[in-house]
């Protein structure tokens, strides 16, 4: 199909349709417009015609004629006078029938059947299209119940309906009339862009047939297709002495292209611009699954299920949008990666694609700023009138398997492995402890010495055999809770190694130094339960968890 078949193609449906849908929107519009004009005229005349009718009866009823047979005969004679005054033009009704179906009066003939159908008509008001003495009609009726008869002001369907038509033929005439134009102008800008074209085609085929360099084009306009004739003017007494130059770097370029295609494409979108930059001398690297010790962190927003309920999609979208963008840029600027987005969760690692041994303490820092960030947020979110977020976060350090996993089609680069079940499920312990922050006793070794951590307890997650110590940490803590903390351990060995009542006075004073502490009411309700009913001699104070 050629350019100038393909813009007709293109542009006249674009003008076509809006321009009918605008003549029939103004026709329709039009249509109801008068219809309910004209209608309301007719209604307002029977309207009128009544009040004048009631006029006449209240005279009779306020003399005491209503019986008087030459009174009553004036009051008929003048409500016809009346009738005849509001007619405006030949094709209008108005009558007056009897409750027997005799015409009283009319302004136009009335057939006696016409009369009687009327008559006996239900109901007898309201408006209503009929046919009088063959005529199809439009009108409205109504009672008159002092005389008991039947009023009518009608009008012929044909000449209540003309100015519609006549509009109607006026919209599509103007419509053909601006499609035509339309089609002319079309076909004349169409030609005005392809000529030059043409021109510079032919002159390309015959530098292609003969390899005469010497060929030109010459375009009249002062336009883009003159720009278009001068640059290919100029690219044939360039083309010959660059021949070489243009085929190395095309070279070169394909190349480079190739190489920088394959990093981004493998990275782009997840991994953070300084780690593309270590690997971008060597991208084959990045495309090689390995066994590899580094840390996962995983947090999850409680109750969004609850918080989302409340708003609209766009808020929802809104407020996540927010909460991961500063929660990304926090685990970029600690140097790890977010691997994916789970729903309202989300899961990063640290110490790939470039190792680095500190990799658990920058997931802990990590943390600590997301928890900082989710100040800052909940300011934002209470800014406009919505629920702040409260997450969990969980931390493992442990060997995975990293590397590209997927197909042809798509490709993640992602970690998978028995670490990463076992930080999600550490996450959602986060909640049954009422502890924002948990970290599993590999990521505690690694971070010995840097950051005040406190045990949480020994459990066996869903899906493991051996049991799990998490435990939590904090950036630092006042001499009161370090205090706190150190009777807590103790409480906690004392407790493991089933010393229960010397563990609840440990715990004890504990909670002088940590009032209201969960934990430490925690092990003090299962001391005293143990004091009760001794645990048995396999037990080694490890908690089973049946829930993910």
């Amino acid at each position: 199909m050629r350019i100038a078949s393909r813009i007709s193609a293109l542009f006249l449906p674009l003008l076509i349709v809006p321009i009918a849908f605008v003549g029939f929107a103004s026709w329709f519009a039009a249509r109801d417009g008068m219809t309910a004009i004209a209608r309301d005229l007719l209604t307002f005349k029977l309207e009128e015609f009544v009040q004048f009718a009631s006029t006449q009866y209240s005279l009779l009823e306020t003399n005491d004629l209503v019986d008087d047979p030459a009174f009553r005969a004036a009051a008929v004679d003048a409500i016809d006078d009346y009738a005849w005054r509001l007619v405006r033009r030949d094709t209008e009704l108005i009558a007056a029938i009897d409750e027997h179906g005799t015409v009283v009066f009319a302004t136009a003939e009335v057939g006696q059947a016409d009369a009687a159908r009327l008559a006996a008509s239900t109901p007898r008001s309201g408006w209503r299209r009929l046919e009088i003495s063959g005529v199809p009609r439009v009108g409205v009726l109504a009672e008159f119940r002092p005389f008991e008869w039947v009023l009518l002001v009608t009008d012929e369907e044909a000449a209540f309906f003309a100015p519609v038509e006549r509009i109607a033929r006026q919209t599509v005439v103007a419509a053909a009339v601006s499609i035509l134009v339309m089609l002319i102008v079309i076909v004349i800008v169409s030609r005005l862009i392809t000529n030059p074209l043409r021109a510079t085609v032919t002159a390309m085929r015959g530098v292609i047939a003969t390899g005469d360099f010497d060929a030109r084009v010459s375009v009249g306009l002062n336009d883009e297709t003159a720009e278009l004739a001068d640059s290919f003017n100029y690219m044939i007494r360039s083309l010959d002495e660059a021949y070489r130059d243009i085929k190395q770097f095309a070279l070169n370029a394909a190349y480079s292209e190739r190489r920088e295609s394959k990093i981004r494409t493998v990275f782009q979108r997840y991994v953070p611009q300084h780690v593309l930059g270590q690997f971008f001398e060597a991208p084959e690297s990045m495309l090689i699954g390995e066994e590899r010790a580094l840390t996962v962190l995983y947090s999850d927003i409680r109750g969004f299920t609850t918080f989302s309920e409340g708003l609209s999609s766009s808020e929802v979208v809104e407020s996540l949008n927010r909460y991961f963008g500063l929660m990304v840029d926090v685990v970029d600027q600690n140097s790890g990666i977010v691997d994916k987005y789970i729903g309202d969760a989300l899961m990063a690692f640290f110490g790939a694609p470039a190792q680095n041994q500190q990799s658990p303490h920058d997931a802990v820092m990590a943390a600590f700023h997301m928890q900082s960030a989710l100040e800052d947020f909940n300011e934002w979110q209470q800014a406009r009138g919505r629920s702040p977020f409260e997450i969990g976060i969980a931390i493992n350090y442990g060997p995975v398997t990293i590397g590209n996993i997927g197909s042809d089609r798509k490709m993640d680069y992602t970690v998978i492995g028995d670490m990463v079940n076992v930080v999600s499920r550490v996450e959602g312990l986060t909640k049954l402890y009422r502890q924002s922050l948990l970290i599993t006793e590999s990521v505690r070794r690694s971070i010995r010495g840097s950051f005040p951590v406190r045990m949480v307890d020994r459990v066996q997650v869903k899906g493991r055999e051996r049991g799990l110590g998490i435990w939590t940490v904090k950036p630092g803590i006042d001499a009161a809770e370090e205090r706190g903390w150190k009777a807590y351990h103790a409480a906690l060995l004392a407790y493991y190694g089933r010393e229960f009542e010397t563990a609840i006075g440990h715990l004890t004073r504990a909670q002088e130094d940590l009032p209201d502490d969960y934990l430490c009411e925690l092990f003090a309700e299962r001391a005293r339960r143990f004091l009760r009913e001794p645990p048995p001699s396999s037990w080694r104070g490890l908690v089973r968890l049946e829930s993910k």
